[in-house]
């Protein structure tokens, strides 16, 4: 089945005899952020304050685990963090999906998050929830190595067979990092990845999709008027936002290198937000864009080997 986000509630679609079909309204979400689906199981992220914030403090960010028994999903667990605050942290103004799961690992990013007595305003914190054959619960905090007010840590998380990657949009002036964790005793930070040309405010990391050895992240707004693959010609910071994807690989375990550089071969419109959505598939790489103009689109790459 396809699930599609919807605040305060998450709509599923089934799809039968070639057409999708609406056949459940799971309400009573809060504030849906961002959701995840794995098999029989789906997490959401809950931006609204949680219930008797004006109380007191309250957990600075929450999720809700679905769980699909004979056919219906049903809302099985609430988590919240450990951490707290006056009010939830977990702010509304999301440009990626800060919630991810994998095999029983629920990563929750809160980007809007505020370390207590320091001037780091929406420097950002994620946390990984485990569950081991039973309630899912908090394990770790991860932290960005270099925080920074506005930095956004946590918009857009995935996870993926011992990785963990993480955006920071804001980090770096607004060029924006990805860091990647790997499970070591706990999650350690391993590296953090910024392309070359990028610039502020160009939206590095507003969307990634970490498959493996193979993370694939989106700048919609980049602002190179290049086409095509690996056309690094001059960047104009003053030119047209077309958008781009960024391919890095690890593939021999020698550390993560920018492979391709993406870019819409025939745009028909500037601001289309080529980027905005991207995924890796199998040996295909899927880039999408919203359309300023026209209707949203995605692009597909086939690796030939």
């Amino acid at each position: 089945p396809g699930v599609v986000a919807h605040a305060p509630s998450v709509a599923v679609f089934e799809k039968s005899g070639g057409e999708w079909t609406l056949t459940q309204l799971i309400e009573d979400l809060g504030c849906v952020a961002g959701l995840a689906v794995e098999g029989d199981i789906a997490a959401v992220a809950d931006c609204c304050p949680a219930p008797g914030s004006s109380e007191g403090e309250v957990p600075v960010g929450r999720a809700h685990v679905l769980r699909r028994s004979e056919g219906l999903w049903h809302k099985a667990e609430e988590l919240d963090t450990s951490l707290t605050a006056r009010s939830n942290r977990m702010g509304s103004r999301f440009s990626g999906n800060p919630i991810a799961i994998h095999r029983g690992t629920i990563v929750m990013g809160v980007p809007f998050y505020t370390p207590p007595e320091t001037n780091l305003y929406d420097s950002g914190i994620a946390f990984v929830f485990h569950a081991s054959g039973g309630p899912f619960s908090e394990r770790w905090i991860l932290e960005p190595k270099y925080p920074e007010s506005g930095g956004q840590f946590g918009d857009s998380v995935d996870i993926d067979e011992g990785l963990i990657a993480v955006s920071a949009l804001g980090e770096l002036g607004y060029k924006g990092r990805v860091y990647l964790y790997s499970i070591q005793s706990g999650w350690k930070h391993l590296t953090h990845l910024t392309p070359e040309n990028t610039r502020g405010l160009w939206g590095f990391g507003w969307s990634l999709d970490l498959r493996g050895s193979r993370l694939l992240v989106g700048a919609p707004s980049e602002r190179g008027e290049q086409r095509g693959i690996n056309d690094y010609g001059a960047v104009d910071p003053d030119g047209l936002p077309y958008g781009a994807a960024y391919l890095f690989t690890d593939d021999f375990g020698d550390g993560w290198e920018e492979t391709y550089y993406m870019k819409d071969a025939k745009p028909n419109d500037w601001g289309n937000g080529f980027g905005a959505a991207v995924v890796l598939s199998g040996d295909q790489v899927l880039v999408g864009g919203t359309g300023r103009q026209n209707p949203g689109f995605i692009h597909v790459w086939t690796l030939m080997r």
